[in-house]
């Protein structure tokens, strides 16, 4: 990706994928957060007592 923008292959035209990976990867931290934060709260909210 880096020598992909060195090179000048991503402009102000050409914006699409970068834009769409950006979107990707917030996607993913997002619901790994979600993932996580439940698999750590659920214990203490005493469920299964």
């Amino acid at each position: 990706m880096t020598a992909w923008v060195l090179a000048g292959f991503f402009s102000a035209v050409r914006w699409l994928p970068v834009s769409a990976g950006i979107f990707y990867w917030h996607f993913v931290d997002a619901v790994w957060l979600c993932v996580f934060g439940t698999y750590y709260v659920t214990p203490y909210l005493g469920f299964g007592r």
